[in-house]
């Protein structure tokens, strides 16, 4: 258990007994075809993203698609600075802010909709 650096998790054991991973990655896009790389193949159930406005909106959706982790709920958390009107951000979703004493403190990210994942349906011969 602990961290592993060449994967970039922490690996910890939970009461119900599997282990869980949190990945804990820099996702700084770059322009080149390796853009997805840091985390193309890995099934996430939950995704933390800190300031997501700073993301070309096809990079979220590729790390939305992550979220297939079969058996847990899946969760996207993001504590996002406010979007302009126009931003992708703002258009994908309702940020709705929660107040702590008056003042706004964060905002609940809802998706507005969320993309279903292609389905294959064999057809008979």
């Amino acid at each position: 258990m602990g961290w592993n650096a060449q994967e970039q998790y922490f690996e910890i054991a939970t009461e119900a007994g599997p282990t869980s991973r949190i990945y804990a990655r820099g996702l700084k896009p770059s322009e080149d075809a390796a853009r997805y790389s840091k985390f193309a193949g890995v099934t996430l159930a939950g995704i933390y993203v800190d300031q997501p406005e700073e993301m070309p909106e096809d990079f979220f959706a590729a790390l939305q698609a992550r979220l297939s982790q079969p058996g847990y709920p899946h969760q996207m958390l993001l504590t996002p600075n406010p979007p302009a009107e126009d931003h992708w951000l703002a258009r994908a979703s309702t940020m709705t802010p929660v107040l702590v004493d008056g003042f706004e403190a964060g905002y609940v990210w809802t998706p507005r909709v969320r993309r279903a994942r292609p389905t294959r349906t064999r057809v008979a011969p």
